[in-house]
């Protein structure tokens, strides 16, 4: 037949746990930094190996071309600003805000590495 714990039972059992930790404080505080450690860098390593599945090596294009702007109310100004439109690359998924985003089956994104130089005030 088993016994109920009193109160009393319960609190030596919580006192043996405390001084538990309080001996082996030093002990438990490394056992759990290395244990984040592991955790980090395996995710780190899942991240790094199967990064963008790029498809085919990066193309480069090396076209620059230059573009009209648009004012707040959707005028077209006269100004013009570059854009240099440096290399384009086949993936099988997408970085987006954080989230990896896989390409549909059959199908690909195109990404295309651009640098954009306003000089419009």
């Amino acid at each position: 037949m088993r016994q109920k714990k009193t109160g009393e039972q319960k609190r030596i059992s919580l006192s043996g746990m405390t001084s538990f930790i309080k001996n082996h404080k030093t002990k438990l505080i490394l056992v759990a930094v290395v244990g984040l450690f592991i955790i980090g860098f395996t995710k780190t390593r899942a991240n790094d190996s199967s990064d963008a599945e790029i498809i085919g090596s990066p193309v480069e294009i090396q076209k620059q071309v230059s573009l009209r702007a648009k004012n707040s109310d959707g005028d077209t100004l006269v100004q013009t600003f570059d854009v240099n439109l440096t290399a384009a690359q086949m993936q099988q998924r997408v970085l987006v805000r954080g989230t990896w985003i896989k390409a549909r089956e059959g199908k690909r994104f195109l990404v295309i590495n651009m640098d954009v130089t306003n000089n419009i005030k």
